[in-house]
């Protein structure tokens, strides 16, 4: 904890690093992102939300992605085509989590998530799907906005969350969402918690409780290797590789599996690659 007595001085020295961050893209650079990062090689199919949905449940993320993007810009007022579209810009995410070189495009794709989910709410949609991707979205880019801005951008997220629980308290990703923005706050570092004023309160046994929401509502890999995190941090190592093996043990492969499959063999004491549920 950061003694009030020298925070302001702190604050005064440190404004300006913690100022620079990158500008918010415009509607121009995201468009030349989202055409620079299809795949112009692939031959276009009809846009379809169930296509999407057939993709992805066989774990095609980036074919999923060019159709969702094909169907948001064939129905750019479409609520449902434009919430596709946020999910599989956050799939983007998943995907290129490992790629160093694809940092910018990160960068990019975690923008045009918000951007496509920020859309679909303005289009109207209001069910849960909608306020939970809207909450991951805001999440995502958490570490793009300036320090100042965290901690008022964390309550945001959090309106979000509870939007999407109101409406459905078994919503996955809104209970994920929760569960990285508890353990988060409750694990910031001293430079973070410095200017962090204002910022909801959070205790790593919050997260545990909110993952292990998550994790029941739809045990995917990347839910529990999050719960491992929290009760690792809690000291709970033991249960932290029981809950991921016991996902791995799971009959059900989500779509985003594949790319969690070799840290969750590992966080488990596994060997990755031996044995292998799924392959990207």
């Amino acid at each position: 904890m950061i003694d009030p007595r020298v925070r302001p001085l702190l604050l005064v020295l440190l404004a300006l690093p913690a100022g620079c961050a990158a500008d918010r893209p415009d509607a121009g650079a995201l468009g030349v992102f989202r055409a620079a990062h299809w795949r112009p090689e692939a031959p276009r199919a009809v846009p379809d939300p169930a296509l999407v949905e057939s993709l992805r449940d066989r774990h095609e993320l980036i074919a999923a992605r060019d159709v969702a993007l094909d169907l948001a810009a064939a129905r750019p007022d479409d609520p449902v085509a434009l919430r596709l579209a946020s999910r599989a810009e956050s799939d983007f995410l998943v995907v290129t989590a490992a790629d160093d070189a694809m940092a910018d495009a990160r960068a990019s794709a975690a923008w045009s998530a918000l951007d496509f989910a920020e859309r679909a709410r303005a289009a109207g949609a209001d069910e849960a799907a909608a306020w939970s991707q809207l909450a991951w979205a805001q999440g995502a880019v958490t570490h793009l906005m300036p320090m100042f801005s965290r901690a008022d951008h964390a309550r945001v997220v959090l309106r979000s969350v509870d939007e999407a629980l109101a409406r459905d308290d078994g919503d996955a990703t809104a209970w994920a969402t929760l569960a990285t923005l508890r353990l988060r706050l409750a694990t910031l570092p001293w430079i973070a918690d410095l200017f962090a004023v204002g910022a909801p309160e959070a205790t790593v046994d919050d997260a545990i409780a909110a993952a292990q929401r998550a994790v029941a509502a739809e045990p995917s890999l990347a839910s529990a290797l999050l719960l491992a995190k929290a009760l690792d941090e809690a000291g709970r190592g033991d249960e932290a590789a029981a809950a991921v093996r016991s996902a791995l043990e799971d009959d059900r492969i989500l779509p985003r599996d594949p790319w969690f499959e070799d840290e969750a063999r590992r966080r488990s004491g596994l060997t990755p690659g031996a044995g292998a549920r799924t392959t990207p």
